[in-house]
C-alpha cells in the first residue's frame, strides 16, 4: 500500500508495509536539503497517519547518498529578508519536528552519508537513531554564522547534555557515528551497506508488540523530562492503571502466562 502525499514533485515519499511507513526526504539531488514544501510534506503525512491504528512504526530516511545535508540555502536566501516567509518556514519546521513527537507510533532515524544542521534537527526529533558507520552528525550552523531555527538549541541539550550540546553548538565540528553512540545521540551503529537489514530486522521488531503500550511509553519519556521525578512518577502510574483497562494489557498478560508472546500485528 502507498501513501503519497499531495505534492507532485515528490519532495517527500512515504510508503506502508504490512505495519511499517517509511517515510523518504526524496531530494537526492540537492543532498535532501530542506525548505518549505519538505517540511509542509511532512506535516501534511504526519496528519494523515496521527489516527492510523494500522501503522505501527514509522521510519524516516533519507534518498540517495546522505540523510540530509541541512536546510535548503537557496530557499533561505529567498525568504530571510521578508518576516512573513521566513517566520512561514520556521514555523512550518517547527510543526514537521514536533509532529514526528507527537505520533503515537515510535518514529526510527535511519541514518547514513551526513546528517547536518537542519538535517540533524529532524533527526533529533525522532525517537532512535541507527546510523551507519561512515556517518557523519554535527549542527554546523555556526561554521557559517549561522543559528540553529529547528530546535537544535533546545531538543540537543535535552538528548545529550548541555555541556556537550554547547561543543556542538558552538563549534559546528561533525562527529562520527560511534562518538554519536556514546554522547547519547544514536541508539545503534551498524555496518555500512547493512542499514537496510537493521532496520528492517529492528522495525519488524518494534511493529510486533503492543502499539498501545508503545504509544504510552513513548507518551510518558516525552511529557515528563521536565518535570520533578515525583511528579513523573504519579504519571506513570495513572499511565499504567489505564493500560490495565485496555484489550491490549488482557493479551499481553495472557502471553505471559502462558510464555508466548503476542504478536501484535495480527
Amino acid at each position: 500500500m502507498s501513501l503519497e502525499t499531495d505534492y507532485a514533485d515528490g519532495v517527500v515519499t512515504a510508503h506502508l508495509k504490512d505495519t511499517v511507513l517509511t517515510v523518504t526526504l526524496n531530494r537526492p539531488d540537492k543532498l535532501n536539503a530542506i525548505d518549505l514544501r519538505v517540511v509542509s510534506a511532512l506535516v501534511d503525512i504526519q496528519r494523515r497517519i496521527t489516527d492510523r491504528r494500522d501503522i505501527h512504526v514509522v521510519v524516516f530516511r533519507g534518498a540517495g547518498r546522505v540523510f540530509s545535508a541541512g536546510a535548503d540555502l537557496h530557499h533561505i536566501d529567498s525568504v530571510y529578508k521578508d518576516p512573513r516567509q521566513s517566520r512561514l518556514y520556521l514555523n512550518t519546521l517547527r510543526d514537521a519536528c514536533m509532529g514526528f513527537e507527537h505520533l503515537r507510533q515510535p518514529v526510527i532515524a535511519a541514518v547514513h552519508g551526513m546528517v547536518l544542521a537542519g538535517g540533524l534537527e529532524v533527526m533529533l526529533a525522532c525517537d532512535l537513531v541507527v546510523a551507519e558507520e561512515s556517518t557523519r552528525i554535527g549542527d554546523q550552523h555556526m561554521n557559517w554564522g549561522f543559528i540553529a531555527g529547528g530546535g537544535s538549541t533546545q531538543r540537543l541539550p535535552r538528548w545529550i547534555g548541555p555541556m556537550c550540546a554547547r561543543d556542538l553548538l558552538y563549534t559546528g565540528r561533525w562527529v562520527t557515528a560511534r562518538e554519536a553512540r556514546d554522547m547519547g545521540l544514536v541508539s545503534r551503529v551498524v555496518d555500512d551497506g547493512t542499514l537496510d537489514e537493521a532496520i528492517l530486522e529492528f522495525a519488524t521488531d518494534l511493529a510486533m508488540r503492543s502499539p498501545d503500550a508503545l504509544a504510552r511509553t513513548k507518551a510518558l519519556v516525552r511529557h515528563t523530562q521536565e518535570m520533578p521525578l515525583e511528579q513523573g512518577l504519579d504519571i506513570e502510574i495513572e499511565t499504567v492503571m489505564s493500560y490495565y483497562a485496555q484489550p491490549e494489557f488482557a493479551e499481553a498478560m495472557n502471553g505471559f502466562k502462558t510464555r508466548t508472546a503476542k504478536d501484535f500485528r495480527k
